[in-house]
Formats: C-alpha cells, structure tokens, sequence
C-alpha cells in the first residue's frame, strides 16, 4: 500500500556508513542502542526502517519520522483487516485508490481510499440495513482514528438500528425499544433503560447523545448506547 518512491525518508544504514546521523562524522564503533556521538555529543539512536526492514542510525527529528510511518502503516493495516470483514479485498482497496489517484490527478491519500471504499459499500448494502448499520458504525470508528468527529456516522448507525428493529418489528410483533447504555459517561448512563416507541424513537433520536464524554482511543465524544427492542 505505501509507494517506496514517495514517503520514505533515506537514512544512513549500518553497516554501509557508521556515521553520526548529526554531525556525519566517522564513528569508531557502530552502536547497538542509544548512545552519544563522541564528537558532537548529541543523541544517536538506533532503529529499524520501515521501508526494508534495516537497522539505521538515526538523530531525535528522524526517529520521530519513522515513528510516524510505523504509525502509518498500521493504522492501513488495520483498515484493510476491518474491511475484510464486509468482503473487501486488498485489490478492490487497490483499484478504488488508482480511481481516485486518477481523479486527483495526483497519488490519493490512504485515507480517501478508504472512506471511498466505505461509501461504495453503502450503495452496494443499501437495502441491507442490518448490514448498512455495521458499515456506518465502522465509518464511525474510523473517522474517529482519523481525529475527526464520528457524530453524523454513529446517528446513521443508530438511525439505521432503529429501522431494521422496525422492519423486525412488524413481523415479530413489538414496537417499543429501550436504550441500553454503557459505562465511561454518567449522562449516557442516565439515559440507559428508557423505553421508546420506534416512531419516537426515530422521531427524537436521544443516541448516539452529542454530550457523551466517553472517550476512545483519548477521544471524546464517541456514543457506544445502543437500541434492543422491548416485547409487551
């Protein structure tokens, strides 16, 4: 998924040149952990690159840089698990990005890519909603990883839950629902047991509640309350 010819940043290698990655001066033993350079006396750290797997003597800015790709590559390799569980395969991922990469006229971000994918499997389940209110709360939990507010995705999910106990509803012969809340936000915890017609339920819409303050990954703001149905 990562182009090795964009991203990556070329670091000395050991083994090649036992040089300080901050002064460039020859050092008399290549070093195993972290240690001073004994010229400059600044930090020389010791990593494993990313793009061949390689250990490389790298300064403090460059090890926060390889952090960050590590970052990268596993926030892409995580994505590409969780849309494997809605069929999604490593080429339909691929395509989508050349699509979009084409439409950009420029290499789309991996982030695009996949929010690209999830609006496509919206359409594909879009008489699904059993299905479309696991895509939305995925879409959720992603823009969330992403930093962003997950809000509008987390009410389509609740929005779509509601529906699908609606259509069950009407074969199974309820149609009350009631919230079920979980720990980690008192004004979410208050709200758990309250019974609703579907209709005002829908009408409403008290979850996913703008105001929870449970927080996800250090992140505020993620609703987990969810609908059950409620038989007389």
């Amino acid at each position: 998924m990562f182009n090795k010819n964009s991203s990556f940043i070329e670091f000395k290698k050991i083994g090649e040149k036992n040089r300080c990655p901050n002064c460039d001066k020859k050092l008399n033993k290549i070093p195993k952990r972290k240690t001073k350079c004994e010229f400059c006396k600044k930090d020389v750290y010791v990593r494993t690159r990313l793009l061949d797997r390689k250990k490389v003597l790298v300064n403090k800015k460059q090890v926060e840089q390889i952090e960050k790709e590590y970052s990268k590559h596993a926030f892409i390799n995580r994505w590409i698990q969780r849309l494997e569980e809605f069929g999604i395969t490593k080429s339909n991922i691929t395509k989508t990005r050349k699509e979009l990469s084409k439409n950009f006229k420029k290499e789309a971000p991996m982030g695009d890519v996949f929010w690209g994918v999830f609006n496509g499997l919206i359409l594909k389940f879009a008489h699904d909603l059993h299905t479309q209110k696991m895509i939305h709360y995925s879409m959720a939990l992603f823009l969330n990883d992403e930093g962003k507010d997950p809000y509008h995705s987390l009410w389509a999910s609740a929005h779509d839950g509601l529906l699908y106990l609606k259509e069950r509803g009407e074969h199974l012969g309820y149609k009350k629902v009631k919230i079920l809340s979980t720990k980690g936000c008192e004004y979410c915890e208050k709200m758990g047991g309250k019974i609703y017609t579907i209709e005002k339920a829908l009408k409403e819409m008290p979850i996913p509640a703008k105001r929870c303050t449970h927080k996800l990954n250090g992140k505020r703001g993620f609703c987990r309350c969810i609908w059950v149905s409620v038989t007389d």
